[in-house]
Formats: structure tokens, C-alpha cells, sequence
């Protein structure tokens, strides 16, 4: 039970930290909201044009902040650096506003792979230049006496830390010092449907990720440091029986339910050779890929699995040719999408 408070706690969401489960779990609320004063995120500065989203978190971490924020409660979770933004980029690119508001600032394409996005300026030091309230894909450097404001306010402020790779002890540390009873059972919200495998250039990458993001890497020491601090502070059975329900197949429904028409195949877009001819086909099938979904929903009694089922089915009556056979795993149909993605979409040898 959540008792009204005053002056709730602000929770500061930095993408693809687990931020929804975070604030679904405190508040009691069943969804994500839009962010607010007490929900810092990203947000379209004009929802109906989409052409610029920032961070509203800004005014914390500037000149004034800590006079501004004395007395408020606030909660930050962060993420290893690198595992954030692979996470994010894998997010953004099935994305098309995304995709459109990164050319938009860069004026080049989407970055069609991990590494070139970690090379760009747009990718640099991400967690740092949200916690800054810098533009979303913001190519400009962050300036020395700006970090270091951002690190003493940590200490400056009421605090309470996570880490993604702790969600238990988050819940656990956000529990003892916000003094609210969360669920034991708790939802995990936004759950990756699909992680590409990294390849054999993985080192090289994570090399070129370190060189690049030095401030982002020194933050989430900062962090962990402070989050294991308060951490030793909590009773011994602080996270006992605290777990999360939820896996891919939830996500995907909340993927395919989105307003961007997005279809199963693009959830593995590392095996769309060809982007513009999708985007391409997908606008001239669009009525039978919505009546598709649709159908789909009807029978899958909310379940994702069941889902992916019968749209697998549809897709492949509709795709294929006659003569092709093709079977589709029941207990893990996401496999079988993989494959019909590659098959319908992927390079031809």
C-alpha cells in the first residue's frame, strides 16, 4: 500500500536501466507514465511534430539544483555503461521515429550496426548527457565543470541508488529508505524480445566504447559505489522474496500494441539486408499485415506466445510459396521468427 505523500519521490528513469519496472514497483501504478516532475525521462518537446526529444532532468544536475531540490527524495538507477547503450541501441532501431530523428541531427542514416553507433557523437557519454537534460542523440561534448556538478550533486541531494544488474537490492534499498512496501512479486516491464549475438569484434567495440565514454564509465563507479554503501545499510533479509515475473513474450505484445505499427519481423532487424525496401514492402502490405495483428490479438487471450503463434501461421500462409514448408516451434516460436525473417528478408548468397 502506497500512503499519499506530499512531496513523492522523484525517480530519474536514464533509458534502458529498468526505469519502468523501477517506478511501477514504487509507485503502485500499473504502467509508465508521461514524465513528470516526479518521473524524470525523455520526452517529445511537441508530440504532434516529433522533431526534437529531451531529457527532463536537467534542472536537478544545473547551477541551482541543489538549493532548488533540498528536501525531495530522488532515485537513480544506472546501468553498466556499455550494456545500456548496446540495450538502447537494439531498442531505437526498430524504431522509426527514432531512426528519423537520428537523421534528422546527424544527417546520415541510422547507424546499422553496434560499433558505428558507438563511434558517433550522438552515442557518446549518453547517460551523462541525459542526466545534463541534453537532447536526445546530442552530438556536443560535455564540458569538465558540468560533470563535476553532476557528481557532487549525488552527494548534495537525498538519493537513494540502483543498478540494473541488482534489480532486488534496488527494490530492497528504494523500500527501506523511501519507507514504502512494494510487491514481492513484482512485473519486469519492457523486457528485450531479442538480443543479437555479438560478434568477434566484441573487444574491438568495448575498446573503442571505453576511449569514447570515460565520464560515462567514471558516473556509474560514482554510483555503484554509493548504491553499495547504502546497500550495507539494509537488514540482512532486505531482498528475501523479492522476484520478477514477465519475459519476452510479454514484451512482445506491448511491441506489436505500439502505435507505430510495428510487425514481428522487425524485431530482428540485424537480418533485413535491405531497410528501404522493407519499410517499402511493409507500406504496401499494411492492410493484410494490420488484419494480421488484429486476428492475432483476437485469439491469443493476451498471451504473447500465443500470439507469435498464430501471426507466425498467418505470415507464413500469406508469404510463402506453396511449396515452401515451414514449421514453427510452439514452445519457442520467436526461433521460427528468426528464421522466416531471414528467409523472406535476409541476404541472398
Amino acid at each position: 500500500m502506497h500512503a499519499p505523500d506530499p512531496k513523492p519521490p522523484i525517480v530519474i528513469h536514464v533509458p534502458k536501466t529498468g526505469g519502468t519496472t523501477l517506478i511501477v514497483a514504487i509507485s503502485g501504478e500499473r504502467r509508465q507514465r508521461r514524465a513528470d516532475d516526479t518521473y524524470r525521462h525523455i520526452l517529445w518537446v511537441d508530440p504532434t511534430r516529433r522533431e526534437r526529444m529531451i531529457s527532463n532532468a536537467g534542472d536537478i544536475f544545473q547551477a541551482g539544483g541543489e538549493t532548488a531540490y533540498q528536501g525531495r527524495r530522488l532515485t537513480l538507477v544506472l546501468r553498466n555503461p556499455i550494456d545500456r547503450l548496446e540495450s538502447e541501441y537494439n531498442f531505437l532501431q526498430n524504431r522509426t521515429e527514432f531512426r528519423e530523428l537520428w537523421t534528422r541531427i546527424n544527417s546520415t542514416e541510422y547507424p546499422s550496426t553496434f560499433g558505428a553507433y558507438v563511434e558517433t557523437e550522438s552515442a557518446t557519454e549518453s547517460i551523462t548527457k541525459f542526466l545534463l537534460g541534453r537532447d536526445l542523440f546530442d552530438p556536443s561534448p560535455v564540458e569538465p565543470a558540468e560533470f563535476d556538478r553532476l557528481v557532487e550533486r549525488l552527494d548534495q541531494l537525498e538519493f537513494t541508488f540502483g543498478l540494473t544488474e541488482d534489480m532486488p537490492g534496488t527494490i530492497a534499498n528504494a523500500e527501506h529508505r523511501l519507507g514504502i512496501v512494494c510487491e514481492k512479486e513484482l512485473e519486469r516491464h519492457r523486457t528485450s524480445i531479442h538480443k543479437a549475438p555479438r560478434g568477434d569484434d566484441w573487444p574491438e567495440i568495448e575498446a573503442a566504447f571505453t576511449i569514447r565514454n570515460p565520464l560515462d564509465l567514471r558516473l556509474y563507479e560514482e554510483v555503484r559505489s554509493r548504491f553499495e554503501a547504502q546497500s550495507a545499510e539494509l537488514p540482512d533479509d532486505a531482498v528475501e522474496g523479492i522476484s520478477f515475473v514477465g519475459g519476452a513474450y510479454d514484451g512482445l505484445l506491448g511491441y506489436v500494441r505500439s502505435t507505430d505499427r510495428r510487425v514481428p519481423f522487425e524485431i530482428h532487424q540485424e537480418h533485413i539486408s535491405d531497410k528501404a525496401a522493407f519499410v517499402a514492402w511493409k507500406q504496401e502490405n499494411i492492410h493484410a499485415l494490420l488484419h494480421m495483428h488484429v486476428m492475432s490479438l483476437k485469439t491469443c487471450d493476451d498471451d504473447g506466445k500465443t500470439y507469435l503463434r498464430e501471426w507466425m501461421h498467418r505470415a507464413a500462409d500469406k508469404f510463402l510459396k506453396e511449396s515452401e514448408i515451414f514449421e514453427i516451434d510452439s514452445d519457442d516460436p520467436l526461433k521460427s521468427l528468426e528464421k522466416l525473417t531471414k528467409h523472406l528478408f535476409g541476404r541472398m548468397d
